[in-house]
């Protein structure tokens, strides 16, 4: 029965994306379609005349773009990247070692004893519906803190009260108070759905290379894989411990995003890339007579840049996209 609702998505994602990118086409020499796509895009109203300045612009911005950055250099090498790189790669270790998967691991015992010192209410399968719909329900409210409050505050609240209810479950484990450990999970569940969860993926896509983001996906399931390993066997030797274990890394990553994790809130694109540069607000000291590293390439000019550069250029003007309600804050990414 899973494979189809896997096919139906599939589906639906192909009826989905129907345009291939205005880029992608330009790329292909395939002027025709190029334009086709602006049109529908960028909303022309079927004039040809723009589509084709926008077109000139899409094929010069593209042409602006720099090259690929290699591995070492986002990691260590060049120090435009290297620490907005390190910074993600340790986040993401600690997304990781919240400890999540540790208390989804040990929600069905929580239930099972609650029924058992109970003799009745939720039985593990019941349990397990409610952690789902938990999860649901925190995963929609996370679209809204993510796109809300501070990606900084989002996460330094988001891990300070996930190490202190790591303290709380295992204190509730000690004294068996299951009906606690059972509300306790569940929050555990909302704050971690709402905070660290999604936001550690957004700062890491605002601030790092692309070649860094592949690093903080290893890294993931690096981290993963050693929980997998792992949290069976601390749950066997001692539930409680395991959680004041995790509820320490945690507390260890407080601290850390307190002191080195910069706020993205309310910077263009590009400032968001250039946090952590030398000279830069979270970036370390320039040295006697060095000077600032030029600013990024195209692809990281913030969109209202790019749109101010299209008007100064004569590309577009005012008048023709209140007339077409070309909206390019938010139609210039899809190019």
């Amino acid at each position: 029965m899973s494979f189809v609702w896997i096919a139906i998505g599939m589906l639906g994602f192909i009826f989905l994306v129907r345009t291939d990118t205005p880029k992608f086409y330009i790329s292909k020499k395939d002027d025709e379609n190029a334009i086709a796509a602006i049109k529908t895009i960028y909303q022309t109203n079927g004039s040809t005349i723009q589509a084709n300045r926008i077109k000139r612009f899409i094929e010069k911005s593209c042409n602006q773009q720099s090259t690929k950055i290699s591995l070492l250099d986002s990691m260590w090498r060049d120090e435009r990247y290297a620490r907005a790189s390190q910074v993600n790669v340790t986040i993401m270790s600690f997304h990781v070692l919240t400890g999540y998967a540790a208390v989804m691991a040990f929600s069905n015992t929580i239930f099972l004893n609650a029924e058992s010192a109970s003799g009745g209410g939720l039985t593990p399968r019941q349990g397990t519906y409610m952690v789902g719909a938990c999860n649901l329900i925190a995963a929609m409210c996370g679209i809204y803190t993510v796109r809300t409050f501070g990606r900084r505050t989002v996460l330094l609240v988001g891990h300070s009260t996930i190490a202190v209810l790591h303290f709380m479950i295992a204190t509730a484990t000690i004294l068996e108070w299951s009906s606690i450990q059972i509300g306790l999970t569940c929050i555990f569940i909302f704050v971690y759905m709402t905070t660290s969860g999604p936001c550690a993926w957004a700062y890491a896509a605002e601030t790092c290379t692309d070649t860094a983001l592949s690093m903080c996906v290893f890294t993931l399931y690096f981290w993963q894989t050693v929980e997998s390993f792992t949290t069976e066997t601390l749950m066997a030797w001692s539930p409680q411990g395991t959680f004041f274990i995790f509820g320490g890394i945690t507390a260890v990553s407080v601290i850390f995003l307190y002191f080195f994790v910069g706020e993205t809130k309310g910077l263009s694109e590009r400032e968001k890339k250039e946090i952590f540069m030398p000279g830069a607000s979270w970036g370390r000291e320039l040295r006697e007579g060095e000077q600032p590293f030029a600013e990024l390439g195209q692809e990281h000019k913030s969109r209202r840049t790019l749109r101010s550069e299209m008007l100064s250029q004569g590309i577009i003007d005012d008048a023709a996209m209140a007339h077409t309600s070309l909206n390019l804050e938010d139609s210039i990414e899809k190019a």
